[in-house]
């Protein structure tokens, strides 16, 4: 929607989740440009025990995105459809954030994030 950022700010969700039970979010990617580009995807990954997982459709792309190395090409106005899911254990701490950021790997400057924060019932 406009917002663009490397912080998530005005970009972020945030849920409570009862201990064992996880939560999903849905992460669009869009490519507002004139050209088709190539974007990279970079997550958080596990740890305080929330237990993170990224998907492309059902294929589990978590250690390409915390990895750095997931990539998506886009047509201009195009769409993608990313899902995090985060699973509550019981080790958890009070809360998770939980930064996804895209950048263009044609031009590194255009950098945006959503953040997603987890908050243990």
């Amino acid at each position: 929607d406009n917002v663009y950022n490397t912080t998530g700010t005005s970009q972020t969700k945030t849920v409570k989740v009862a201990v064992g039970k996880s939560v999903k979010f849905n992460v669009m990617l869009q490519n507002d440009g004139t050209d088709t580009d190539t974007y990279k995807v970079l997550g958080a990954k596990s740890g305080n025990g929330y237990t993170i997982a990224y998907f492309d459709g059902t294929t589990n792309v978590t250690s390409s995105i915390t990895g750095g190395t997931y990539k998506v090409a886009l047509a201009p106005g195009a769409t993608k459809v990313l899902t995090l899911k985060v699973k509550v254990g019981s080790s958890a701490a009070t809360s998770k954030s939980i930064l996804v950021k895209v950048t263009s790997t044609h031009d590194s400057t255009k950098v945006d994030a959503v953040k997603a924060v987890v908050k243990r019932k």
